[in-house]
């Protein structure tokens, strides 16, 4: 009898709280919010040269490529609170967000970038969180939040012309990251890094090498554990690592540290091979 009941309280839900689902079949797309939009083909919204929407994403609302290859930009819009982008499939494009947006959360995801990978306004709260993610190919940055979190994160290939990788403007978290050969159109930039925080990181896993600026670096804080972090030019003194306020690191490889304020002075944390 019980089973009998549980089954009729699934119906009656299902039909009065229907799963919606919305496929996305071609450019310029919304998906309503919370809903989950399904790419069910490879989608190319150029038009010309220019690149254009492939979606916006209403509140609450996930694209879900689902093994697919689409190119074009993923918008959320003034009202978004939250949305998702998931795989597997590949994203020829930006995801953008404004001031509004809370929560971002991308997964299983190729992202070669036009301008940047994921770039939110500047000026809120939001929190993007990045599992199984590679980005490459941005000019711009390719992941710019307020608060940022990496799990299993590439951000390889980025000549990143603003000379960043990823920026947070107050907290960087990151484990098991790769952050290599960025910044190669700013030679020589002074505050350049391939995993830069404005307030504090704490990253655990990172490999980070050749980038025309600093590996990581941290203005507040910097906690950095069981990496290795050489071959860096930060502030064009070859510094690996770097921080104004507190640095510790434990079980990592670093060429050259350095104080992340005017004179940069490298050498001064006395933790790397070369201080």
């Amino acid at each position: 009898m019980r089973l009998i009941v549980g089954f009729g309280l699934i119906a009656f839900a299902t039909a009065i709280f229907p799963a919606y689902a919305f496929d996305v079949t071609g450019c310029g797309q919304l998906i309503p919010p919370h809903t989950t939009g399904r790419v069910r083909a490879d989608i190319d919204c150029h038009n010309g040269s220019a690149l254009g929407a492939l979606v916006d994403l209403g509140d609450g609302a996930t694209l879900a490529l689902n093994g697919h290859t689409v190119s074009g930009g993923v918008n959320l819009g003034a009202t978004v609170l939250s949305a998702k982008v998931s795989g597997p499939g590949t994203l020829n494009g930006t995801i953008t967000a404004g001031r509004t947006v809370l929560k971002i959360d991308v997964r299983h995801l190729v992202i070669h970038a036009v301008g940047s990978g994921l770039f939110v306004d500047s000026g809120n709260t939001t929190r993007v969180r990045l599992k199984d993610v590679s980005i490459d190919g941005a000019s711009a940055v390719a992941v710019t939040a307020d608060q940022v979190d990496l799990t299993d994160v590439d951000v390889n290939d980025n000549p990143a012309s603003r000379g960043f990788a990823v920026l947070a403007y107050s907290t960087l978290r990151g484990t098991r990251v790769t952050a290599n050969h960025n910044g190669t159109a700013s030679p020589g930039c002074t505050g350049c890094s391939a995993l830069l925080s404005f307030g504090t990181a704490k990253l655990t896993g990172v490999q980070a090498t050749g980038n025309a600026g600093y590996g990581v670096l941290a203005i507040s804080a910097l906690r950095l554990a069981k990496s290795t972090v050489t071959g860096n030019d930060g502030s064009g003194a070859g510094i690996d690592i770097a921080a104004s306020g507190r640095l510790r690191i434990s079980r990592t490889t670093c060429g050259l540290s350095g104080f992340a304020d005017p004179p940069f002075t490298a050498g001064y944390w006395h933790v790397c091979t070369n201080d």
